[in-house]
């Protein structure tokens, strides 16, 4: 019995090295990090890395090797360059309603003489099409032309829910604005708010994807699929609409979540990421919570109206760095490519704002891929969850043996 209890123990030990060989086997790719000079340093991630991760993004770790020849681990900051907007409302007031030859007018004083760039507008009833006229002044004598003709409308039904009210125009500065609504019957402004809207856009990286668009006549759609080279993280979609007509149209954006080959060949299964409307009167922009894939499909609710031509199609994706935090001298590199990572949150996400602004980029080597046991000698001990598993068997099976022990003595 007791070298029954011998084996046991020797069995935990194994198993425990398995457990942590198996935590550390499971990353697919590893890159040597060079320039590492100063405690703070940024590591920019490339598109062919980020094709690499998992969908969390959290597969990433970057370990040195010490003149111990210890493993240590470096704490970072997985940071992205998105796009920032500000949108500050500036006093306005309605000082005039008047009307003349099916033309509605409204005067506004900006009560602090600021600059704007947008002013929204709400009306009372629904449906409707206006054509609008902005002008500006400083002494309501002399006005100045800001925007000679845009459309704002309404349409809402059983099928379209869609309001477009927004003049937008370039950074203006006048004492009073003039808006000039051509219409047969009062448009009934409620009111007319104006913004100052700045925009920082963050760097990103385009992609011009293989796409092809078919139309469903029986449904009255036309789908546009969308194929990357590989997997990205893509944020916004646009499309460029050839037809110079005026259109309004329900969007849907998904993307390819599985694919299954049947005997009527094969199945895909989507997921939506985008509802709204495709539009002439806007940027046929879309823009949406990150999301990693390869494959999207663009569905346009056509109707009775004819199919729209699309000229070209462009995603985008936002660029991904690291703010890596480095405590001692070390042989560094980053591993990444592990499906089933676990998230790990450093304690330098506390102290963010005592990272210095200047920190000078590092440079990566080439990708080594971390070759892997055969099936056959790994198949039990790549899962972590068996080893456990395993291990809480023969620890069960110890503690009877030595409380046989116990009872024998």
């Amino acid at each position: 019995m007791k070298r029954m209890l011998r084996l046991g123990i020797l069995g935990v030990c194994i198993l425990l090295a398995g457990v942590l060989n198996a935590q550390i086997d499971d990353y697919k790719y590893l890159r040597d990090i060079k320039g590492v000079e100063d405690q703070w340093h940024k590591l920019q991630l490339d598109s062919e890395i980020i094709s690499k991760l998992n969908k969390e993004m959290n597969d990433l770790r970057v370990y040195g090797i010490n003149a111990e020849n210890d493993t240590i681990e470096a704490a970072y900051l997985l940071k992205s360059t998105v796009d920032k907007t500000e949108k500050n409302a500036v006093n306005f007031q309605m000082i005039n309603r008047s009307s003349r030859d099916a033309k509605y007018y409204y005067s506004l004083e900006n009560e602090g003489a600021e600059a704007i760039n947008l002013i929204e507008l709400d009306f009372q009833k629904d449906n409707f099409s206006y054509q609008i006229k902005l002008e500006g002044s400083n002494d309501q004598n002399e006005w100045f032309q800001i925007i000679d003709q845009q459309t704002v409308v309404s349409i809402k039904n059983e099928l379209s829910d869609y309001k477009f009210c927004k003049l937008i125009f370039p950074n203006s500065k006048y004492q009073y604005y003039r808006i000039e609504v051509s219409s047969d019957e009062d448009p009934k402004l409620i009111s007319a708010r104006s913004f100052r809207k700045e925009k920082v856009e963050g760097k990103s990286v385009s992609f011009t994807p293989e796409w092809q668009s078919m139309t469903n006549e029986r449904a009255k759609t036309t789908e546009v699929i969308i194929d990357l080279e590989y997997p990205q993280q893509i944020h916004q979609i646009s499309l460029n609409v050839a037809d110079t007509f005026d259109y309004y149209r329900p969007i849907e954006i998904s993307y390819l979540v599985d694919s299954f080959e049947t005997e009527k060949g094969w199945k895909y299964n989507y997921r939506t990421v985008y509802n709204g409307t495709l539009s002439s009167l806007e940027h046929a922009e879309f823009d949406f919570d990150k999301q990693k894939a390869q494959r999207f499909k663009v569905n346009i609710y056509d109707g009775p109206n004819p199919p729209l031509e699309i000229d070209s199609v462009l995603a985008r994706s936002y660029t991904f760095y690291l703010l890596i935090r480095f405590t001692e001298k070390a042989d560094y590199y980053l591993s990444y490519g592990k499906e089933r990572a676990k998230s790990v949150r450093y304690e330098i996400a506390q102290f963010e704002d005592q990272i210095p602004n200047a920190v000078s980029q590092l440079s990566l080597g080439d990708e080594i891929e971390i070759s892997k046991e055969e099936e056959v000698k790994k198949a039990l001990f790549e899962n972590e969850y068996w080893l456990w598993i395993i291990l809480a068997a023969i620890i069960l099976v110890l503690g009877w043996f030595s409380f046989k022990m116990i009872s024998n003595n």
